[in-house]
């Protein structure tokens, strides 16, 4: 099934296009049979234009979830790949939701540092990137809400630069979709770098996490206390 594409394009309730700041606030989910009695799901992003493929998907009718990270809007629809389906017209998935909702310019939003994201520490346990703040004025962010669809992992730690903002080695630890306040709020000044940095993925929610959790080719989608939303992909572990 390696062959097998899905293409579709998404648009705004006003039928607008994400652009250049908002297509990294879409994630684009597809979940499908593994052949091992199981499933597995990929994520995706759009384009500027709004537009997304899916490839090396099995033939059939595939779950695909789209989520706009600000406002958490979710569409739940489904997808059918045909076998050897090389590419269809793209399909319009239109949001409840206004690309341009809560800004009044595409510099109001905390971004992430090009190429800063990684994965290290000894079994690739820990993923770090930079943020920058570009919006004219300080920020205070109070939370966080980390999602990532594979593999099953539970965090312990948060760090803002050298600051632990989020601790919870024991159980529960941190859980992927849900949002936690940090235990005091961080504050970026105007043309400021900050390094994020998730330590100690484990395989199990319990009090010591089981064993590590590697995190190499992870690709985890991030939303702020402020609705900065953005990804960041580990990459490979050296």
């Amino acid at each position: 099934y390696l062959l097998n594409k899905w293409a579709g394009v998404i648009h705004d309730k006003n039928d607008s296009l994400p652009g250049s700041i908002k297509k990294d606030s879409l994630d684009i989910y597809v979940t499908y049979p593994n052949g091992s009695g199981g499933t597995s799901t990929k994520l995706y992003h759009a384009d500027a234009s709004g537009q997304f493929q899916l490839d090396s998907i099995p033939a059939g009718r595939q779950a695909l979830k789209i989520v706009y990270l600000p406002s958490d809007d979710t569409l739940m629809r489904y997808a059918t790949v045909l076998p050897r389906q090389k590419i269809n017209n793209p399909k319009l998935y239109k949001l409840a939701s206004s690309f341009s909702a809560g800004s009044d310019s595409s510099s109001s939003y905390l971004t992430k540092v090009a190429g800063s994201d990684s994965v290290y520490s000894s079994g690739c346990t820990s993923v770090c990137f930079w943020i920058a703040n570009n919006t004219g004025s300080s920020k205070t962010i109070s939370s966080i809400k980390l999602s990532w669809p594979s593999p099953t992992a539970y965090y312990a730690t948060i760090y803002w630069d050298n600051t632990i903002v989020f601790n919870k080695a024991g159980s529960p630890r941190g859980v992927s979709g849900t949002t936690y306040s940090f235990s005091a709020g961080q504050t970026i000044a105007d043309g400021q770098q900050v390094r994020i940095r998730i330590a100690d993925f484990a395989s199990h929610n319990s009090n010591g996490g089981g064993g590590n959790e590697n995190m190499t080719n992870a690709n985890l989608s991030v939303l702020f206390s402020d609705g900065s939303s953005l990804s960041a992909y580990s990459g490979a572990c050296y």
